[in-house]
């Protein structure tokens, strides 16, 4: 992930979300060795998302 390269421009972003999802995301970040604040756990989930949907597509492609 490039982590680096994203936070060195940062754009702040506002979301709402259903109270279900914040409970997901809140278990997932209790899971972590270092229990990030919930911002970066949206950051680390969001890159996680992108980077299979990535993969998937790029076997997909291979797969042709």
């Amino acid at each position: 992930m490039a982590r680096t390269n994203m936070m060195n421009n940062p754009k702040s972003l506002s979301i709402q979300v259903p109270g279900a999802l914040v409970t997901r995301i809140d278990r997932w970040r209790g899971g972590q060795l270092d229990v990030p604040p919930r911002s970066e756990a949206i950051r680390r989930l969001t890159e996680m998302a992108l980077d299979h949907e990535a993969a998937q597509a790029a076997k997909e492609t291979e797969g042709r």
